[in-house]
């Protein structure tokens, strides 16, 4: 990637992987919803999709002090930028142009994107790193391995029509975080529960001290 210039790959990974989605959802997906097993394969194996979200992470990580300062320049822009590509989200979603509840969507890309710069700079004028921001580090991985099965189980099991959308993400981002953390938490207590869940809790305190004394220094 260094034999070509940032903007050439950046441009050609975005069209690539909103082209992907734009022609899976719009073109081939009654094919591909007659099997739960293709839709897995295509939504998430394939890595088509999010190959624009590693060569961001790829420029970000790679050229780090520029990107910091780049967030500290254009700050308002981001801001700005995720407000708008979130109002073009729930357009799309209201107008009935593409309803399907899913990260796999192509007008996502922008927003995912704006949003993870936002957060970034914001969290890098935190000075000290909040104890419960620690605890969904420490349960993260398993939180990533359980929340699609709480979230699916909530989203059959609860009175959706009833709910407000706020009030139904809201909701759906709770029980996507805490429910995990509980069953991680007894989870690991078993003695084979760290090849189930990974590693959590105070098995991964001393990672958890070097990040925060990093951090001092």
């Amino acid at each position: 990637m260094k034999r070509f210039k940032a903007a050439q790959v950046l441009t050609a990974s975005f069209v690539i992987s909103a082209g992907y989605w734009v022609c899976l959802y719009f073109y081939f997906i009654d094919f591909v919803n007659h099997s739960s097993y293709l839709t897995l394969f295509f939504s998430r194996i394939l890595f088509f999709g999010w190959l624009f979200y590693y060569v961001v992470a790829y420029y970000c990580g790679r050229n780090y002090e520029r990107f910091k300062q780049f967030l500290h320049n254009n700050w308002m822009l981001i801001v700005i930028g995720t407000a708008v590509s979130l109002g073009v989200v729930q357009y799309i979603y209201h107008s009935g142009l593409l309803t399907r509840v899913t990260s796999a969507r192509f007008d996502l890309i922008p927003y995912t994107v704006f949003f993870f710069f936002l957060s970034f700079y914001l969290v890098s004028k935190v000075k000290q790193t909040p104890k419960w921001v620690v605890t969904i580090s420490e349960y993260s991985f398993g939180i990533y391995l359980l929340h699609p099965f709480v979230q699916t189980v909530f989203s059959r099991r609860l009175a959706i029509t009833s709910m407000t959308e706020i009030q139904y993400v809201i909701v759906q981002l709770l029980a996507g975080i805490v429910i995990p953390i509980v069953m991680i938490y007894f989870v690991s207590k078993w003695r084979y529960g760290t090849f189930i869940v990974g590693k959590s809790g105070g098995r991964k305190k001393k990672v958890t001290d070097r990040y925060e004394q990093s951090r001092a220094a």
